[in-house]
């Protein structure tokens, strides 16, 4: 009884080493493309962080000054109470499309790594052959 748990846990063991051996080489191999990609998806998300700040932020302050306006006029400072700021635009777009694009990217990133990783692991059970 025990040296059958002891074999499992043996089998568990190599199994374990066998899947970060086959991880680690589906790494290396596409290392450049999970660089360049984790670069590219960080640099999008960055800007489209800093662009819904910004659209906030312009929100933000058209809001105040016509909050300032609207007590001026109270105070008697302004003869005529401001008409209601137009909002501008928020141009959703400039958030959106990096967000998806960064998405876009992860995924991708993912989904090949995976890929590639059940081909190694499918070569190994068949065989043992190595991956080209």
């Amino acid at each position: 009884m025990v040296s059958r748990m002891v074999g499992r846990l043996r089998s568990a063991y190599e199994n374990s080493r066998d899947a970060v051996r086959t991880i680690g080489e589906v790494v290396e191999e596409h290392k450049a493309l999970l660089w360049l990609m984790g670069t590219a998806s960080s640099g999008l998300a960055g800007w489209a962080v800093y662009t819904a700040r910004r659209l906030h932020y312009a929100r933000v302050e058209g809001e105040m000054n016509h909050l300032s306006e609207k007590i001026e006029a109270m105070l008697g400072r302004k003869q005529e109470v401001p008409p209601e700021p137009e909002q501008p635009q928020l141009n959703m777009r400039l958030v959106l499309v990096p967000s998806v694009m960064s998405a876009f990217l992860v995924g991708y990133v993912a989904g090949r790594t995976q890929s590639s990783y059940r081909g190694h692991a499918r070569l190994e059970a068949s065989g043992g052959c190595t991956w080209p």
